[in-house]
């Protein structure tokens, strides 16, 4: 991700419990800001050199159990987005920490900054990732982790995967991409662990802008999947060792429904400047206990005014 989210609170005593609930928030975060449709670029005016945004992004999460058990988190991480170069091939971009970052918040982050190649069609290109190769050698140094470590999940005041391939920040990227979504009444808009695809809607409209959404249905047996594959990474963290395939088996089990709710708000001329995710589910476990659980995640694109943006 960005920086490391905050606002779970953990508890010796309910180590499991709280491993699965990070990992899911993370892997919830990954996968419903890559949702998009892919299909056509929507409007934006012409970019210029030094142009800046902030990119937000938040989460709330609750859940509530019918044995009165009852959980809430929330977070919220920042970026910056410049335009530093335009060519025949398309935008350089550079991606980092907001200006205010500490010392220590860069020394825990290396993936940033992280220039990119953005073309008019096509995928990112990194273009600095030698740079990113020396700070991840720093950050595993400064850890006392080598290079065998890497692709492992560790617990320390939450869990995480060392990850330590430069390539990785540009799906760290795309994630929080909101122009590369065809925004019109009508359009096809697809998103992970649903079933199919929906349709968007334009919902509101006025001369500062509009706002569309769109309603799916969960993919049941990909969240159980899903959640399997988090009760692998907790047996990792905790040395409880699971297969995958015993965890599948104990998910199965489990009957799961829900909704995901997207909805986009953009500007007069058309450019995204608000995504909200909502995901409601609703799951009924063997012992016969049902769990209520409900995620928001909102990124929001911001312009930076020139004199703040300028370093």
């Amino acid at each position: 991700m960005l920086r490391p989210l905050v606002g779970v609170a953990i508890a010796a005593t309910r180590v499991h419990c709280l491993c699965m609930k990070r990992i899911a928030i993370i892997a919830g975060l990954a996968v419903s800001l890559t949702a998009t449709s892919a299909l056509a670029l929507s409007p934006q005016p012409d970019p210029a050199v030094g142009d800046t945004h902030e990119i937000v992004v938040s989460y709330e999460t609750s859940e509530q159990g019918s044995d009165g058990s009852s959980s809430s988190s929330s977070g919220q991480d920042a970026m910056l987005e410049r335009v530093v170069a335009i060519g025949s091939l398309g935008l350089e971009l550079e991606f980092d920490l907001p200006s205010d970052a500490t010392t220590e918040e860069r020394a825990r982050v290396w993936k940033f900054p992280a220039r990119v190649l953005s073309p008019s069609s096509g995928e990112m290109r990194l273009l600095n990732g030698h740079e990113l190769e020396e700070r991840v050698d720093r950050w595993l140094a400064a850890g006392d982790m080598t290079r065998e470590m890497c692709g492992r999940w560790i617990f320390t005041w939450n869990a995480f995967r060392i990850e330590c391939d430069p390539e990785s920040v540009i799906a760290d990227i795309e994630a929080i991409n909101l122009l590369t979504v065809d925004l019109r009444e009508g359009a096809a808009y697809r998103h992970p662990e649903t079933l199919g695809s929906g349709t968007l809607s334009r919902k509101a409209g006025g001369p500062d802008g509009a706002t569309y959404s769109v309603k799916l249905y969960v993919d049941a047996d990909a969240v159980r999947r899903s959640r399997a594959e988090s009760d692998v990474v907790v047996g990792e963290i905790t040395q409880r060792p699971i297969t995958l395939e015993t965890a599948l088996a104990e998910r199965s089990r489990e009957t799961v429904s829900g909704t995901v709710e997207v909805t986009f708000d953009v500007d007069a001329s058309g450019n995204p400047t608000r995504r909200t995710v909502v995901t409601t589910m609703e799951t009924f476990k063997p012992d016969g206990v049902s769990e209520t659980a409900r995620q928001t995640v909102t990124v929001e694109r911001r312009v930076v005014p020139e004199p703040t943006a300028r370093r």
